[in-house]
């Protein structure tokens, strides 16, 4: 309960960087998106970079609704003789194009106040100087033991000096947050553009997947 607003989300802390905006002064998006952020660096199970994004507005001051699609499209390559009529649940051929990412930059560049280097300011601070792994998670961890085990950079991330770390203990994403202070530093085409889309059509030609950095590159939040 509170007088003057409220955040809520999956995690205490990704609330917590949404409501350090609003205290900033920044508005309900601003607070929106740095809890987006921290939720990708605090539940990545659930809202990864990786993800899509969508958001639902209402402005008081006109009385108007607006909507934002932040969900990418299916690759180019993705055909049904390319999946021979199933579509798989993991793996490299499982993804669409993350549009996470592009939603967030749109939504503050439409509807903010704050750049994003303020808004991923929290995010960035979980990943580099970690964040306690949490009840959920560490279950979450747990019950995709067999899945992280089986990629090599998967298990790097989450299963570090070979186990996965346990409730309460610090886990600490440092590739993550180079790539959050990319996007923090130069928006949204680090992502979507330059290493880390060349990074991922080479990983994904790699592993017989599907996505290319024309992906990456064509998508554009609606």
């Amino acid at each position: 309960m509170g007088r003057n607003a409220a955040v809520t989300s999956g995690h205490a802390l990704a609330s917590q960087a949404g409501l350090e905006m609003l205290r900033a002064g920044g508005n309900a998006i601003d607070a929106a998106v740095a809890t987006l952020a921290a939720l990708g660096v605090l539940k990545p199970d659930a809202c990864g970079l990786g993800s899509d994004a969508f958001l639902q507005l209402y402005d008081a001051s006109s009385g108007r609704v607006r909507a934002l699609n932040g969900s990418g499209a299916a690759p180019a390559l993705a055909t049904i003789e390319a999946y021979g009529g199933q579509l798989p649940f993991h793996g490299p051929r499982a993804p669409s194009v993350p549009g996470a990412v592009g939603a967030w930059e749109e939504a503050l560049r439409t509807f903010g106040t704050f750049d994003l280097a303020r808004v991923l300011a929290p995010a960035i601070s979980y990943a580099r100087d970690g964040m306690p792994v949490s009840l959920r998670f560490a279950d979450a961890l747990d019950k995709a033991r067999d899945l992280i085990g089986r990629d090599a950079a998967y298990a790097a991330i989450f299963m570090p000096g070979g186990r996965l770390p346990r409730y309460g203990e610090v886990l600490r994403q440092h590739d993550l947050a180079d790539m959050l202070e990319a996007i923090a530093r130069d928006g949204a085409a680090a992502f979507y553009r330059g290493a880390f889309a060349d990074a991922l059509d080479a990983d994904m030609r790699a592993r017989g997947g599907l996505m290319r950095r024309d992906d990456l590159e064509a998508y554009a939040p609606e």
